[in-house]
């Protein structure tokens, strides 16, 4: 790892994308993921290491940890290295990678852009090359953006799974996971981490149903449509065009239900701090805490309602045993003074349905005409099982 790091940093002496945890790390075992080195989104506790969640002030809150994270210690476990912490937007509340007291994140191949967020670093780490393995949390796409817009593989799992000593953003829709460059790399990780086997409780493979939905709508462009359902063709999906049409009309009300719902618990993590570090905060992300004490109350049982319809409605339209796919992000990365309120809730639109309806998910980059810039394109199953039966069948 040691010519790696000096690379690293030699190439980008100034990126805020990692910071290197001092000493040499041993591996824990020689598990099935012996001397693969990894960075971890710095939300994860790492034993004796402050957690910061990219915040000036978390570190001041909460004394350094005496145990490592459940996911870092799995890995451990498993023989992977620790080497370092990631850059996030601050307390994971951003989907751009923009953070004003550490500096932004920038696309790994265009310094003009954005990796995305808010699993930032992790995602830019990876598509360098400098780490094959990298964790992030994705609560509204934190993990599925950032790994579309840098041209990475990523996976989140449910909430709950893995999230053990992982500082919150909203608990009921945090999730854990990670970024490799490659599928192989990525189902050698989730086979190692889960235990998970493509089979049914019978013991026999899983038949999975691949199901694609897009449509031209307030979120899409006709280009970029044109441009994913290409894609899908070329992955051998078949484009369900009524689920399409009915999944459109939901895209429109689930961001400002999710937004209140969030909000919400955020408030509940930072309300005993919230104000008395007000000057600390990143304006946006205090902002977007804030919010939470003024919603009506007609507001928040609005947004339980679409959240609860919704989860019935999706369940049904897309049944077990079925991976759909949808379009990850409206376009490649944008440039920074693009990435407006309107553009993050057309991102929104994209990652919330899986958000609310709590499914693990798989990003799969693709390239944007030609590259380097990318999309990406985002598989979901209502369980592990499901998705681990696709990926699976994915060419390493």
């Amino acid at each position: 790892m040691s010519d790696r790091r000096e690379e690293a940093e030699a190439l980008d002496p100034n990126s805020p994308a990692i910071a290197w945890l001092p000493g040499t790390a041993k591996a824990a075992s020689p598990g099935p993921l012996a001397g693969m080195d990894f960075l971890v989104k710095d939300v994860f506790d790492v034993a004796g290491w402050p957690t910061t969640a990219s915040s000036t002030f978390l570190g001041d809150l909460r004394p350094p940890p005496a145990e490592d994270a459940a996911m870092v210690s799995s890995l451990g476990c498993l023989g992977a290295v620790c080497r370092g912490k990631t850059h996030l937007n601050e307390f994971a509340y951003g989907l751009s990678g923009e953070n004003p007291h550490f500096g932004d994140c920038p696309h790994p191949e265009d310094g003009e852009r954005l990796s995305g967020g808010s699993s930032s670093g992790s995602a830019y780490a990876v598509a360098k090359g400098w780490v094959p393995l990298a964790l992030g949390t994705d609560t509204g796409g934190s993990i599925r953006v950032p790994a579309a817009f840098c041209g990475v593989w990523g996976i989140r799992y449910s909430p709950g799974f893995l999230m053990r000593g992982c500082f919150p953003l909203a608990p009921s829709l945090d999730t854990a996971g990670f970024f490799t460059r490659s599928p192989g790399e990525l189902r050698r990780v989730h086979e190692a981490l889960t235990g998970a086997g493509p089979k049914a409780a019978s013991g026999k493979p899983l038949e999975v149903r691949k199901l694609g939905a897009i449509s031209s709508s307030w979120c899409l462009s006709d280009e970029v449509t044109r441009g994913y359902r290409k894609a899908f063709a070329e992955r051998g999906m078949e484009v369900d065009e009524s689920l399409a049409g009915e999944l459109s009309q939901w895209m429109e009300t689930l961001p400002a239900a999710f937004s209140v719902l969030q909000s919400l618990e955020a408030l509940e993590v930072h309300g005993d701090w919230l104000d008395r570090y007000r000057e600390a905060y990143d304006p946006a992300v205090f902002g977007r805490i804030e919010r939470a004490r003024h919603w009506r109350m007609s507001d928040i049982e609005q947004a339980r309602r679409i959240r609860r319809d919704f989860d019935a409605w999706f369940t049904t339209a897309v049944g077990p045993g079925t991976v759909l796919a949808l379009p990850a992000v409206p376009c490649p990365s944008p440039r920074k003074g693009d990435l407006t309120e309107p553009f993050r809730e057309r991102l929104l639109a994209l990652t919330t349905p899986f958000s609310l309806a709590g499914w693990p998910a798989l990003l799969e980059p693709v390239l944007w005409q030609g590259g380097p810039l990318t999309t990406g394109i985002q598989y979901a199953g209502a369980d592990l099982p499901t998705l681990s039966a696709f990926l699976a069948g994915i060419s390493p």
